[in-house]
């Protein structure tokens, strides 16, 4: 891959992508996502591109539940279109000033130190930190 040849021995790859199939819907869509991950998938897809997981952790907790909500039942209910549904999208990824964006932010910064210390077990992403391997200095 174009990342294991610019990397140095034993680089380091820093990695962030959607987690859970379940949680997939129509956002995803607008995001340009492929697909969601778990654990076993990211580390799998990893090693084929030379790399080893050393570290990974979900994280955005707290948006599994208003996510599975607000996003994913409706897209498998067929009440909100699918990726033909931009406007509602859009207006989804602008931050608002607000009681609620102010508890977000919140939660998003106790995360952050949670993060810090320990694994998250859930989460709507994935984060992993991948090092190249001796077969991917090749």
């Amino acid at each position: 891959s174009i990342v294991n040849r610019v990397l140095t021995d034993r680089g380091r790859l820093l990695i962030s992508v959607p987690a859970y199939r379940w949680l997939w819907s129509g956002a995803d869509e607008y995001a340009g996502h492929y697909r969601r991950y778990t654990v076993q998938d990211l580390n799998k897809m990893l090693g084929n591109a030379g790399f080893q997981l050393i570290y990974h952790s979900y994280f955005f907790k707290c948006l599994v539940p208003p996510v599975l909500l607000c996003r994913v039942l409706p897209y498998r209910l067929g009440s909100r279109k699918k990726s033909a549904d931009v406007e509602i999208n859009k207006s989804d990824y602008i931050a608002k000033k607000g009681l609620r964006q102010y508890i977000l932010s919140l939660l998003l910064r106790a995360e952050i130190r949670t993060l810090q210390r320990t694994y998250i077990p859930y989460g709507t992403s994935l984060l992993a930190i991948a090092e190249k391997t001796r077969e991917g200095l090749r």
